[in-house]
């Protein structure tokens, strides 16, 4: 059926017909914007958890680094100390 043919038969509907069909519209849009608000939420939080993993990462790429560093100094120092046994 066509958005016309739909259109030409609403005046034979009764008032009670046409109050429904305009509630069953009107919940179709207030589901959709349900959706609508559903998917920012979801995206918003998405990206809240990418920021959250990216700062993550940084510490512990800076922490992992702190920790060669220190590494590799106790490493030059016990090696000098057994350098001059």
């Amino acid at each position: 059926m066509t958005v016309s043919e739909i259109i030409s038969e609403l005046p034979k509907l009764s008032e009670a017909e046409r109050r429904e069909i305009l509630r069953s519209i009107l919940e179709l849009d207030r589901k959709k914007e349900e959706i609508q608000f559903a998917d920012h939420l979801l995206l918003a939080s998405c990206r809240n958890i990418d920021e959250r993993e990216r700062t993550d990462a940084q510490r512990f790429s800076n922490e992992a680094a702190v920790q060669i560093f220190q590494a590799m100094d106790g490493q030059e120092v016990e090696d000098t100390g057994r350098e001059s046994s």
